[in-house]
């Protein structure tokens, strides 16, 4: 197998610029082509799993409203919750 590899790369090095140049982009787009297509049926595998999710309550609190008393329970002081430590 090693001896084969080494014989191509050989036939290709005798070769002139412009036709490495072109088995060059022929091998790049094979490529590119296989990856695009490899990446685009996964997605109907994935997406056939896929379940939609259910609507948002009416009565849940905005996030932003959320943020916005934890700031302000920071800064009054208010807060009796602990501090959590970060994974460091």
């Amino acid at each position: 197998m090693r001896k084969k590899i080494t014989q191509t790369v050989h036939r290709l090095r005798a070769q002139p610029i412009k036709t490495r140049k072109a088995i060059l982009v022929g091998v790049s787009f094979g490529v590119t082509g296989l990856i695009i297509l490899i990446w685009l049926v996964s997605f109907a595998f994935t997406r056939k799993n896929d379940k939609p999710n259910p609507p948002p309550e009416n009565n849940a609190e905005s996030p932003f409203t959320i943020i916005k008393d934890s700031v302000v329970e920071v800064y009054d002081g208010n807060s009796n919750k602990p501090l959590e430590k970060t994974g460091n």
